[in-house]
């Protein structure tokens, strides 16, 4: 994992965190504001990704990220997605790194 600079999202005022995983990981176990999510995949399928709200695989489903074959997406998420209790990362077949903005929320 990679640790990133702060990115200032001016529409909104928020300062986003940016980390790279090239793994399924616990990405905050604090709620957050997710603004950016960028899949990279392999040349063998589409990359697959889901991020759930919470600190696993076991807790609510946000939402599913389908890449490109061989490729870099990029989802823009305005509004920000925004979770409840934390954010977990699992990697499905095919994807090979993703890069997420977020911001943790103040408990």
């Amino acid at each position: 994992m990679e640790k990133g600079k702060k990115v200032l999202d001016t529409a909104r005022l928020r300062s986003y965190n940016w980390d790279r995983f090239t793994s399924s990981n616990k990405v905050s176990l604090s709620p957050c504001f997710v603004g950016t999510v960028i899949v990279t995949g392999d040349a063998q399928g589409v990359p697959v990704i889901t991020l759930y709200d919470g600190e696993s695989a076991n807790d609510p489903v946000l939402f599913q990220f389908n890449g490109i074959n061989g490729g870099t997406k990029q989802f823009h998420l305005q509004p920000p997605l925004k979770t409840e209790r934390g954010l977990y990362l699992l990697f499905g077949d095919n994807a090979t790194a993703v890069l997420i903005e977020y911001e943790r929320l103040q408990e």
